[in-house]
């Protein structure tokens, strides 16, 4: 009698034992099967692209060409010149920068009038400025004239 009860409870633990394991494989090849299927969907639907276009104007003197002009706007003239920057962006001529002086990280240099002297300049108005060699060596104030500067024949 000892015997039967002791294979009983070894066949009963064998039994539980493939039952356990058989879950986990249940388990292992829905988390397979869920997880593989997001990451496929997530690299073909989303195209990643790095801006850098956009910059800080504490970063203005930073960039590696050695020709530049660097575009300060007022939020509320970015849609007077969206088409004409794109337009001049995607020319490919001397490399455009825009940077938003409304932006939080971009206040600081937003003055009641522009100064170019200092080392980190401000700005009054959008302004477009051409940095030669780490140096600012001419600047446009105003939106009709900047479109004139950056307009693609």
């Amino acid at each position: 009698m000892k015997m039967m009860t002791e294979e009983y409870n070894l066949k009963r633990i064998i039994t539980i034992m493939i039952g356990i394991l058989i879950t986990i494989l249940i388990f292992y090849g829905i988390t397979i099967l869920v997880t593989d299927k997001k990451s496929s969907d997530t690299i073909n639907d989303t195209d990643t692209e790095i801006q850098t276009k956009e910059i800080l104007i504490g970063s203005i003197y930073n960039k590696t060409e050695s020709e530049y002009y660097v575009l300060v706007q007022l939020s509320a003239d970015y849609s007077n010149m969206y088409s004409t920057v794109s337009a001049y962006q995607e020319a490919d001529l001397i490399k455009l920068y825009t940077a938003d002086l409304n932006s939080v990280y971009n206040k600081k240099y937003f003055g009641e009038v522009s100064n170019f002297t200092t080392t980190y300049p401000t700005f009054s108005k959008t302004t477009l400025i051409k940095i030669t060699n780490g140096v600012i060596t001419s600047y446009y104030e105003g939106v009709d004239q900047i479109l004139d500067i950056l307009t693609v024949e």
